[in-house]
């Protein structure tokens, strides 16, 4: 029986009796940001791969930031320190799995040349943030499901999963780096208008009309190309605008919520505090 912890918003095994290589596997929900969520660490020896299904994170490996969002892949190599940024794990639900390659390939389930290859083509990548394959949640959640209710068949049925994901994965990060992600001229005018008018309180029925889409279809064309709808993207580039106003300390908080285009300092607290974990004042502080 691999060993399990188990709530109402988190699962997860430490398998490695059953497939050795597979250091952990989860899922978790954070209904809100944490402070010290997530602080930094390692894994000796091992990859994690991360898939965003739903908000963002803000994620820090060796004192770089890198911002993931839903239905991103991010890649984290082995004994990298890294964890979330200022110890704050952000509204969000995921899964995760870290493995090493070493270990898979010594126990004989994973070979040694596809080991290799799977190894040189991760710790290679160029890049850490790219889009998940179609159907990875439910490759992760197919290996989960498999460990909570373990049977004979359990480790060769995880093992599958998990050469499957590791080769998807693989795959996503080499297209990735000869292409990035792309979005329609309509969508880059939306983006282009919304860093414009921030501060005005911009009303997303309104962007859409400027780039002569309905506001339904907007709203669908947005998230398909961004991964955000076009109020989540607004929000966050409110609250990114207004911690870099927070560090003027001449400015009040009203000011700052203000400036951001939030309708009244109540909401722009209760909006700051959901995304950061942190009331701004207390941001003020931390950042001091």
């Amino acid at each position: 029986m691999p060993e399990q912890t188990t709530s109402s918003d988190r699962v997860e095994f430490h398998p490695q009796a059953l497939v050795p290589g597979l250091r952990h596997i989860g899922y978790d929900v954070f209904a809100d940001a944490r402070p010290s969520g997530l602080e930094e660490h390692s894994h000796p020896g091992a990859f994690e791969v991360c898939w965003i299904r739903r908000g963002c994170l803000s994620w820090q490996v060796a004192g770089r930031d890198w911002s993931v969002g839903p239905g991103d892949l991010f890649l984290t190599l082995p004994d990298e320190r890294h964890g979330g940024r200022n110890g704050v794990m952000d509204r969000c639900e995921l899964f995760w799995t870290s493995f090493s390659l070493d270990e898979a390939a010594a126990a004989g389930w994973l070979g040694h040349a596809e080991s290799a290859l799977l190894r040189r083509s991760l710790a290679t990548s160029r890049i850490r943030v790219c889009r998940g394959p179609a159907g990875i949640g439910e490759r992760f959640a197919g290996m989960l499901s498999a460990l909570a209710e373990p049977d004979p068949l359990t480790p060769a049925v995880v093992r599958s999963g998990l050469t499957l994901l590791l080769s998807e994965v693989r795959i996503a990060y080499a297209r990735a780096a000869t292409g990035g992600r792309q979005v329609s001229s309509r969508i880059a005018r939306a983006l282009a208008i919304m860093h414009e008018q921030l501060a005005t309180g911009v009303a997303v029925d309104a962007i859409a009309g400027q780039v002569g889409l309905r506001p339904s279809q907007f709203r669908a064309v947005f998230r398909s190309e961004t991964g955000f709808s076009p109020q989540e993207h607004l929000l966050r580039l409110r609250v990114e605008r207004a911690k870099e106003l927070l560090a003027d300390r001449r400015r009040s908080v009203t000011a700052v919520a203000l400036a951001c285009g939030f309708a009244s300092s109540q909401y722009f607290a209760t909006a700051f505090r959901r995304s950061t974990g942190f009331t701004p004042r207390s941001w003020r502080q931390r950042a001091a």
